[in-house]
């Protein structure tokens, strides 16, 4: 009898748990949003891609921006068509000692890639040396409005 009462109480605290949980999940109806938040209905969030999004594909909005940040060893981003994305911002990279962080803002409807690659100054020496270099590539679709 003692064990089936144990497990009673182990499920109804879980069940405690997930409800709680559930709780914590949902968002109150009966608050207005603080100062500077927005409804996701009337905003679409900016975009922040790293090394580990080599690879992939990000769709924006016209407005959206697009925030590209990766190690200090990278060159800068290159863009595979114009009109598309417009650089709002860059920074660092490859010769500063600082992490490169692009910014760029979907300006039309349009397909392009992003496209870098890390670089060393012994490439540059003669006789180069032979440091692996790491490529990173990004597909990007920004839709009609």
């Amino acid at each position: 009898m003692r064990h089936r009462d144990h497990r009673a109480t182990c499920t109804q605290g879980w069940l405690l748990a997930v409800a709680v949980s559930m709780a914590a999940c949902t968002p109150s109806t009966g608050r207005s949003p603080s100062a500077g938040s927005t409804t996701p209905t009337t905003s679409v969030a900016d975009v922040q891609v790293g090394e580990e999004d080599s690879g992939q594909q990000v769709l924006l909005r016209p407005g959206q921006r697009l925030t590209v940040a990766l190690a200090a060893d990278f060159a800068p981003v290159e863009l595979s068509a114009d009109g598309v994305l417009d650089r709002s911002a860059a920074s660092g990279g490859y010769g500063t000692g600082q992490p490169l962080v692009t910014v760029l803002t979907a300006a039309a409807p349009g397909e392009l890639s992003l496209s870098t690659s890390t670089d060393d100054p012994c490439l540059h020496g003669t006789p180069p040396c032979s440091v692996p270099q790491r490529e990173w590539r990004l597909s990007v679709i920004v839709a009609p409005g």
